[in-house]
C-alpha cells in the first residue's frame, strides 16, 4: 500500500511539474494525436420503455495533422466506433476520418480551443442483422451502418510542454442513409424498442505529440527541478 501510495505521488508531482509553461515561440509543423471515448450516447428516436444504454461503448482514433497558415490545419487517420445499445446488441464502424480544424487564439498560448469538422468513411461492414429466439428470450437487431458520416465538434488542447498537450474534443456525428432497430424481450423483464438514425453524442480524451519536438530551455530546467523535488519527496 505505501508503495502505492508513493508511486501515485510520483505521477501527481510529474504532471504538476509539466504542467508549469510559460507562452513561448512555438513552432508546430505537424502532430500525432490518441484519443479514446470515456463517453459516447447514440441519439435514440423511439425509446418507450426509457431503457438504460449502458456504457458497453468502445471508441478510439489515431490522426495525423498538419499545420496550416492562418491557425487552421489538416487531419487524417484511423478510426474505430462500437456503438452500444446495452443488452440488445452494438454495432461498429471503423475506416479513415478527414477533417480541418480552425484553432481560436495564438498558437503560443498554451490553451488552445478549436472549432472541427470531419468526414468519415466507414469500410466496416454495412448491414449488421441477428435474431435470436429461446423460449421467452428473444432478441432482434437491424442496423445499416452509413458508408459516410460527418462531425461537426469543438475542442481544446492544454500543453502540459511545448510539444505535448492534453487533448478533449466533443463531436456529433450524423451517420448518413443510417439507421438501427433494436426489439428486445429478455427473460423475466419487460419487452422495448429502440431506434435510431445513426446519430451519436461521441466525447474523446488523448493525448497530442506536435513536431518539431523541442522543449525550451525553462521547460527542461523546470522539469528537472520538479522531478529531483519529487525523488526526495517519496524517498
Amino acid at each position: 500500500m505505501k508503495k502505492y501510495v508513493q508511486n501515485i505521488t510520483f505521477i501527481c508531482c510529474m504532471i504538476f511539474a509539466t504542467s508549469i509553461l510559460q507562452a513561448q515561440d512555438i513552432s508546430r509543423k505537424w502532430a500525432l494525436t490518441y484519443t479514446a471515448a470515456p463517453w459516447l450516447k447514440p441519439v435514440l428516436t423511439s425509446n418507450p420503455a426509457n431503457k438504460s444504454l449502458g456504457r458497453g461503448f468502445k471508441s478510439f482514433s489515431v490522426m495525423g495533422e498538419y499545420y496550416l497558415p492562418g491557425k487552421w490545419s489538416v487531419e487524417a487517420g484511423y478510426f474505430r466506433t462500437d456503438v452500444s445499445y446495452g443488452w440488445a446488441g452494438s454495432r461498429t464502424m471503423e475506416g479513415m476520418q478527414l477533417g480541418t480544424k480552425r484553432y481560436l487564439v495564438h498558437p503560443d498560448f498554451f490553451i488552445q480551443p478549436y472549432v472541427a469538422a470531419s468526414a468519415q468513411f466507414n469500410w466496416s461492414r454495412h448491414i449488421e442483422e441477428s435474431h435470436y429466439v429461446y423460449d421467452d428470450y428473444y432478441r432482434s437487431q437491424y442496423s445499416k451502418n452509413p458508408y459516410i458520416s460527418f462531425a461537426p465538434g469543438v475542442g481544446v488542447e492544454i500543453y502540459l510542454l511545448s510539444p505535448i498537450a492534453f487533448v478533449a474534443r466533443y463531436n456529433f456525428n450524423i451517420g448518413l442513409d443510417s439507421k438501427t432497430v433494436m426489439d428486445a424481450k429478455p427473460e423475466s423483464a419487460d419487452a422495448y424498442l429502440l431506434r435510431d438514425r445513426g446519430m451519436y453524442h461521441h466525447l474523446e480524451l488523448g493525448v497530442k505529440i506536435t513536431f518539431p519536438f523541442r522543449l525550451t530551455g525553462d521547460e527542461e530546467e523546470t522539469l528537472l527541478n520538479r522531478i529531483r523535488e519529487c525523488y526526495y519527496l517519496i524517498k
